[in-house]
């Protein structure tokens, strides 16, 4: 698409502020281009001089230096791949079976990479490949999996303790889910009526996120903490990008606590 069409197509959709924000994309786009250090998607493996800007027409942002051209990968993506090497390579002995529910396409090579059965999942009108699945209600067998991915879905389900109980039930022993979620350090969880969040928006916070999902197991990893800061330039991931492991209570502790 040419770059009149595309300001055709961003007003027709989004009204004349949308000039203002594909200015800003273009500008960043060229200023890249001339003055970029160099990236690396560690995803596709794509070499370019400056990853491109990334738009929400909603809020009129414009991100820079946050799409890969290659694979299309947010710096959350980028992020999300590491931490998923690390973590399925120390807790699993590869191949295991996995859910992604709500796939990233670009998330999904990394994932294949580990599974013996890798299964897709959307609610509303999954493409052909996805089951159609409600995590709150899921009717799949119990202990079906080892390992369950849903990112920036949480956030907009209605019930989430619900979605997460029933998620947790089709883990097998020693399986676990990860949500990537963004978590606000020092606040409480709200939630609100949002239309555009599937009429729900939970906004987490770390001071209750434990007692949120008890008896499971919930705990907040900063996915990218281990990467050096020369390697978080060079592949464009998100500072501070965050994610929930939920895993079965310990039994242990679960004694400990009733006593």
């Amino acid at each position: 698409m040419s770059v009149l069409a595309t300001y055709r197509s961003g007003v027709k959709a989004h009204g004349v502020r949308a000039i203002a924000t594909l200015t800003r994309y273009y500008a960043a786009r060229v200023f890249g281009l001339l003055t970029g250090p160099g990236r690396q998607c560690p995803l596709c493996q794509s070499s370019v001089r400056e990853f491109r800007p990334f738009v929400e027409f909603q809020y009129g942002v414009v991100r820079n230096r946050a799409t890969c051209p290659g694979c299309g990968s947010l710096e959350r993506h980028r992020a999300y791949a590491h931490f998923y090497r690390e973590f399925i390579a120390a807790n699993f002995s590869p191949p295991i079976d996995i859910l992604h529910a709500a796939p990233e396409r670009s998330l999904e090579p990394v994932l294949r990479s580990f599974a013996r059965r890798y299964d897709l999942t959307d609610y509303e009108s999954p493409p052909p490949g996805h089951m159609q699945l409600d995590i709150c209600d899921p009717k799949l067998p119990p202990q079906s999996y080892d390992l369950i991915v849903l990112n920036h879905v949480l956030m907009c389900v209605p019930d989430d303790r619900l979605a997460v109980r029933s998620l947790a039930a089709l883990l097998r022993p020693g399986g676990a889910i990860l949500a990537g979620e963004s978590i606000f350090r020092g606040k409480s969880t709200t939630s609100r009526a949002e239309p555009g969040y599937g009429g729900r928006f939970n906004q987490y916070g770390d001071r209750d996120l434990a007692e949120r999902f008890a008896p499971l197991q919930a705990t907040i990893v900063d996915v990218a903490a281990d990467v050096s800061p020369e390697d978080r330039t060079r592949f464009g991931l998100a500072d501070h990008e965050t994610l929930i492991v939920i895993r079965a209570a310990d039994p242990a502790s679960a004694s400990a606590a009733r006593a």
